[in-house]
């Protein structure tokens, strides 16, 4: 996938979290997740902790370390 870097760069926080959130490929509990997060800040938060999780998952890390 490629990137428009300028629209990236000229986005606000909540736009770039938002579009994030829309584009990821996580499954329908995950979303939710994601919707009912209270504030912008949970909700990115939430958004990098899912995402932690499935790239330790692809590593083979058993422990969800991505250390």
């Amino acid at each position: 996938m490629d990137a428009d870097w300028e629209t990236v760069d000229n986005a606000d926080t909540e736009t770039l979290i938002t579009a994030l959130c829309m584009m990821s490929p996580y499954d329908p509990a995950e979303k939710q997740a994601l919707l009912e997060a209270p504030t912008l800040k949970d909700r990115a938060e939430t958004l990098i902790a899912i995402s932690e999780i499935h790239l330790a998952k692809q590593s083979g890390d058993t422990y969800g370390n991505l250390q």
